[in-house]
């Protein structure tokens, strides 16, 4: 979740035996940024023993996850999601406005499988009161 540049996301699918790795950003930019990386890592993906196209980058807007309305965008990236083990969050909580729908989309996955699912969260502790926030839901 958050993949931003796709920089941790590349380094953790070579590094940690990860079978698949999608990476997930809202803005076009980071869509952007996130196949680049890809791109440009292809050999040392090979190397790690990864076919490129299994690190995958795809849209997700945690306010639009669970808003039926806005599923065919958000398609592949939920296909993804829910046949995924571990969910990755990097520098993600960063402003108090999305907390709610950060936690949705983590409860979401959590709760299909409890026993397998894992969440992994990397995070730059910003604001005090924002880190706060998340840890009291």
């Amino acid at each position: 979740l958050g993949a931003g540049v796709g920089l941790t996301g590349v380094i953790v699918a070579g590094c940690c035996g990860a079978t698949s790795f999608h990476m997930t950003d809202y803005t076009d930019a980071c869509l952007l940024n996130m196949e680049h990386i890809i791109a440009i890592n292809e050999e040392w993906l090979s190397k790690s023993g990864h076919n490129t196209s299994s690190v995958t980058q795809g849209y997700l807007e945690w306010s639009e996850f669970l808003d039926n309305d806005a599923a065919s965008r958000n398609e592949k990236s939920l296909t993804k999601f829910h046949e995924a083990d571990k969910l990755l969050a990097a520098d993600v909580i960063y402003d108090r406005s999305v907390i709610e729908s950060l936690v949705a989309v983590m409860q979401a996955f959590l709760l299909t499988d409890p026993e397998k699912k894992e969440a992994i969260f990397a995070i730059t502790r910003r604001k005090l009161e924002t880190f706060e926030l998340f840890l009291k839901h």
